[in-house]
């Protein structure tokens, strides 16, 4: 409903894939953390809100750093007193009507390319996504053929066929980001020593060739 996007946050959702007993556990454990410490990050929603992104991109990219080889990556918004300016700002000037991110295109007037600063869109990676989907295919399905999650009872095989089907093909009506986290938890599954799959599940085969490198 509309008014549960003026909440703290915006609701979790599940996948349409997670099964009735995933979405339950997932509740249980939600309520249960929240009866234990569901503190705001800030009195105002607004702040919470802002803070609760920084948070998640500085995970992000703390995990890219953990996974990537090579020198680190840099988020300078993401440090403190950068987060700290922009918090500072009057709210009605961060997000005026009219041009994109007013704030953030006075403070690079000079130092990036005008044509970046006149832009009035957010740049988006879900075409990528949808050709990475189609190119590698054939080595998802792969994967899903001993699916671990499956096996767990957390994931409906058929439902998640069919939403890899519709991604490939660009025809989803769901953003194809939804489902890197099922990949990459599928993934993770089998990254562990002696984890078994299931309590009457056989091990699914090893990752395919084609999902070990880059997309």
């Amino acid at each position: 409903p509309p008014e549960a996007l003026l909440g703290w946050q915006a609701p979790p959702r599940m996948p349409p894939w997670a099964t009735a007993e995933a979405v339950e556990a997932a509740r249980a454990l939600l309520r249960e953390l929240a009866d234990e410490q569901a503190e705001p990050l800030a009195p105002q929603r607004s702040v919470h809100t802002a803070l609760h992104r920084v948070r998640h991109g500085g995970n992000a990219a703390r995990q890219m750093n953990a996974a990537l080889e090579g020198p680190e990556c840099a988020f300078p918004f993401t440090d403190d007193a950068v987060v700290t300016a922009a918090l500072s700002a009057d709210p009605r000037e961060a997000a005026a009507p009219g041009p994109r991110t007013p704030l953030l295109t006075t403070a690079m007037r000079g130092l990036v390319p005008p044509g970046v600063l006149r832009r009035t869109a957010k740049g988006s990676c879900e075409a990528d996504l949808h050709r990475a989907l189609h190119r590698r295919s054939g080595g998802i399905h792969s994967l899903l053929d001993g699916s671990r999650l499956a096996a767990a009872g957390l994931v409906d095989r058929e439902r998640l066929d069919q939403a890899l089907h519709a991604h490939a093909s660009a025809a989803s009506q769901t953003p194809p980001t939804s489902l890197m986290p099922t990949l990459g938890c599928e993934i993770w599954l089998r990254s562990l020593p002696g984890a078994e799959p299931g309590a009457h599940a056989p091990p699914g085969p090893p990752l395919p060739e084609s999902l070990r490198g880059t997309p």
